[in-house]
């Protein structure tokens, strides 16, 4: 997956406009072809060209014209990143807590922490192998206060509860057969990875400067 993500601009620009040439005609023609994910890795790609309000286009066409789709762990941590960057802090929060439940090993690497020491709830965790083949370009373009930013989102109490909500029910579907209970654990998950979370359930106010959040 690593060729994904070119490091010369040039190259990465050549690869954003060939994917965007090949989506637009696949969606013109309602027949997306997209085996390898060029609609997750737009996003990313343009973050890596250092083009953030290019990213947010991106995104928002993404949501346009995805509506259902339930996104990429990658695409959501170069998201969160672009709407940081942009000073979007509130939708900055909720998308790195949605990036956290895509794929929570992810996230842990980005700040720091070791994935492998996370305890995964199957015995084979395809989210933690996604986690350790992450290119490290996507990891790099953090920088250490936006890397902060990413811990403290971690540690927020609304997140780490539902983070935690949500592994109990991973892990309970991992032995629940099919039926009514397992209906309505599958769709509380579901309402967890799309929920709008909101900052002011725990400490921190969302919607300020994080430096001057978590100076004061």
């Amino acid at each position: 997956m690593s060729s994904f993500f070119p490091r010369d601009e040039k190259k990465i620009r050549e690869r954003i406009r060939r994917y965007e040439r090949a989506l637009e005609r696949e969606v013109r023609l309602g027949c997306v072809g997209d085996g390898y994910g060029k609609r997750f890795l737009l996003g990313p790609l343009y973050m890596l060209a250092g083009d953030v309000d290019g990213a947010l286009r991106s995104f928002e066409w993404f949501e346009a014209t995805f509506p259902d789709s339930g996104g990429d762990g990658w695409q959501y941590l170069a998201w969160a990143l672009a709407l940081y960057r942009a000073r979007r802090w509130r939708p900055a929060f909720v998308k790195l807590y949605q990036a956290i439940l895509q794929n929570r090993y992810l996230v842990a690497r980005l700040i720091g922490e070791d994935p492998r020491a996370m305890k995964p709830c199957r015995e084979s965790d395809v989210l933690l192998d996604d986690a350790l083949e992450t290119p490290p370009e996507l990891l790099a373009m953090w920088h250490p206060d936006e890397r902060a930013w990413a811990r403290h989102v971690w540690e927020h109490p609304a997140v780490v509860k539902r983070r935690e909500r949500y592994l109990q029910i991973e892990r309970t579907l991992d032995r629940l057969p099919r039926g009514p209970r397992r209906n309505a654990l599958v769709k509380e998950l579901m309402g967890l990875e799309r929920s709008e979370l909101d900052p002011e359930m725990g400490p921190g106010k969302g919607d300020q400067d994080p430096e001057k959040e978590r100076s004061g």
